[in-house]
C-alpha cells in the first residue's frame, strides 16, 4: 500500500499558492488511481469574488483547451452551498487550477493523488 502522492508537508501539489489571479502549476497523476483537490482560504478574511477550474489535459504544456473537471464559485464555497473538494474515481495524466473570475482574497488550491 502507497498512500497519497504527495504528503502533507509538500508543496508540489500545490496548483494555487496563495494566489487571487492567473493559472496554476501543472501536475501529473499519470501514475495515480484517482485524483484529488481541495482548496484552503483565511476564514478571518474569506473571498466574496472569484470562479476556479480544476482541469485535466493528455499533455503537460497542451495549447489547447484543457477539459474540465470541476468549477469553483469561491462566494458559494465560502457560505457553505458548494463543497470545495473533488474526489475524481480514476487517473489523469496532467491536472492544474485555473481562476476565471479574480478572486479579492488569495486562496491556495491544493492537488494530490492516491497510488493505490
Amino acid at each position: 500500500m502507497r498512500g497519497l502522492k504527495f504528503l502533507p508537508t509538500d508543496t508540489a501539489n500545490l496548483s494555487i499558492n496563495n494566489a487571487t489571479t492567473g493559472t496554476g502549476s501543472v501536475v501529473a497523476y499519470n501514475d495515480c488511481r484517482q485524483v484529488i483537490a481541495f482548496l484552503e482560504y483565511n476564514t478571518s478574511t474569506p473571498p466574496t469574488t472569484g470562479v476556479i477550474v480544476l482541469e485535466w489535459a493528455h499533455e503537460a504544456d497542451y495549447a489547447g483547451a484543457w477539459s474540465n473537471l470541476n468549477t469553483l464559485t469561491l462566494a458559494n464555497v465560502v457560505a457553505g452551498t458548494e463543497d470545495p473538494g473533488l474526489t475524481y474515481p480514476g487517473g489523469l495524466p496532467f491536472v492544474r487550477a485555473r481562476f476565471t473570475t479574480p478572486s479579492d482574497q488569495a486562496v491556495t488550491y491544493y492537488t494530490n493523488g492516491d497510488l493505490n
